[in-house]
């Protein structure tokens, strides 16, 4: 089954409208940056890929939770907004009413009920199949060997930079030298030629 990035809008009520495009064409922008900023360097382009893939999903992911949660949000403001007050207990009379316009016929509120629900139900599932997806976990040896790798490589370029800070010290030191010299011996020049001319 190919694996497919969905954009989704989601109204108040009414199921998602989605729009499917592949992956490949998605991450086809990334990859020309990423190849030109060396940050899967050695890696071949299907790990390139199936790396991108993971990243994608796990942003999928993301997308699909806080439209669930929308969802449920609107589930709550419609069930709390367009029903009509009734009674539950004989000894607890209703002592209020809504206007007719300001709630829907038990019809339309059943079936817009059922709508949500439905919508609830596609979403849960669709984050299942994310979910299902995604990588299993790295082991913690492997985990711990890339941190170390990665803690020493990160030596390695502070030692670097911190001799690359020093040399422009260095540098800074010679010329700030060099240029005072030109200037004394201009000095010097000067006020030679203002002796002859005395």
């Amino acid at each position: 089954m190919e694996v497919v990035a969905t954009v989704k809008r989601q109204p108040t009520l009414g199921p998602a409208h989605t729009a499917e495009l592949p992956i490949e064409t998605a991450l086809t922008s990334y990859l020309h940056v990423l190849l030109n900023a060396n940050i899967f360097e050695g890696l071949s382009r299907s790990a390139m890929l199936q790396e991108l893939s993971h990243m994608d999903r796990i942003t999928q992911l993301q997308d699909e939770i806080q439209q669930l949660l929308m969802i449920m949000s609107n589930t709550i403001a419609y069930l709390t907004s367009r029903a009509n007050f009734l009674q539950v207990s004989p000894e607890i009379p209703v002592t209020k009413q809504r206007n007719p316009e300001k709630f829907d016929a038990p019809d339309v509120f059943e079936a817009n009920q059922k709508e949500l629900v439905t919508d609830l139900i596609v979403k849960a599932k669709q984050i299942e199949y994310l979910i299902n997806s995604l990588p299993e976990p790295e082991p913690e040896e492997e985990q711990a060997k890339r941190l170390r790798t990665l803690e020493d490589d990160m030596t390695v370029a502070n030692a670097e930079y911190i001799r690359a800070v020093n040399r422009a010290k260095d540098l800074h030191s010679q010329i700030s030298e060099v240029l005072k010299m030109m200037l004394e011996e201009t000095d010097g020049i000067e006020l030679k030629d203002e002796g002859n001319e005395r």
